[in-house]
């Protein structure tokens, strides 16, 4: 199934399951439109709540990723 949603998504297939393990641990509810993957990607193995104090830090102080990682 991955290879043939990469192949015609023009992603690699480690690409595609990425995406989807963040997409799974960071729920929908707690998503924030304004930041980028990168800044889900970093607190996806964090606890929920823990996931949405920081996914609203990071818009409240308009922090990167870098800045995200350094603070959680």
């Amino acid at each position: 199934m991955y290879d043939d949603v990469a192949e015609e998504a023009g992603i690699e297939k480690k690409t595609l399951q990425n995406y989807k393990s963040i997409s799974n641990s960071v729920e929908p509810s707690r998503r924030r439109e304004e930041l980028t993957f990168g800044h889900h990607s970093e607190v996806a193995k964090l606890e929920p709540e823990k996931q949405k104090f920081f996914l609203q830090k990071a818009v409240d102080e308009n922090l990167s990723v870098r800045e995200l990682r350094k603070i959680h």
